[in-house]
């Protein structure tokens, strides 16, 4: 009796050992089950942000696009407006310069008739002042 009491003993002492044992296995097996809780819950707010990320970057890419035609069109209409521009100043001192060349003919065409008026006057004198 008294080796089956020690048996008993033994066997309780086990037991007690497994339970301290399994009870360390059970805060571990929390543990991991709390970890691996917090990995996925990292990993779902990492896909939601990396989701969120590509929709801005999308957005943001539509929105260069736009930019970027915009600014081609604004440089288009920038090279349209500047040529004609550059074709109206043209035209203008194109008729400036017309006009200046007909002023300058005019005013030579003056001097002469002035000078050939002041030539027959001459003459009329000098005829004149022979006749006399």
């Amino acid at each position: 009796m008294e080796e089956e009491v020690e048996t008993s003993e033994q066997r309780t002492a086990t037991m007690r050992k497994h339970k301290v044992n399994l009870a360390d296995w059970m805060k571990k097996l929390m543990d991991c089950e709390s970890a691996k809780s917090l990995e996925v819950e990292c990993r779902v707010k990492f896909k939601a942000d990396c989701d969120r990320m590509q929709n801005q970057l999308k957005s943001v890419m539509e929105q260069l696009k736009a930019l970027r035609t915009r600014a081609e069109e604004a440089e288009a209409a920038f090279r349209q407006l500047k040529e004609e521009t550059t074709n109206s100043l043209r035209l203008r001192v194109k008729r400036c310069l017309r006009s200046f060349i007909i002023w300058k003919v005019q005013t030579l065409k003056w001097l002469k008739l002035d000078f050939l008026e002041q030539r027959l006057m001459s003459m009329k004198i000098n005829m004149a002042a022979r006749h006399n």
